[in-house]
């Protein structure tokens, strides 16, 4: 599991992440994105993923089937590819 030191807290792990950004997660209402999980994920369960899909319902929700966590797994490799070449032609949200 991966941890990062912040000065307001402790340790930030994937799971304080969510909360971040399911808190506001209105925010992303007008930003397109694609979610990316793959199905036997230990370091970020899959139900993290749902409710983030929950709370962000525009953005597409892909669960690799085959795959955990790494970006390097051929499932998750292959599905990020894809969504990065989706947005390839998309305007920049960062206004």
């Amino acid at each position: 599991m991966w941890s990062l030191t912040c000065p307001k807290l402790s340790i930030l792990t994937p799971a304080k992440v969510l909360l971040f950004v399911l808190a506001d997660a209105e925010k992303l209402a007008k930003i397109p994105g694609i979610i990316v999980q793959g199905r036997y994920d230990m370091v970020c369960p899959l139900v993290s993923a749902y409710e983030l899909q929950r709370a962000w319902p525009q953005a597409e929700f892909r669960i690799v089937p085959d795959a955990g966590h790494s970006a390097w797994e051929p499932g998750i490799l292959g599905a990020l590819v894809d969504a990065t070449q989706q947005f390839k032609h998309t305007p920049s949200y960062t206004g």
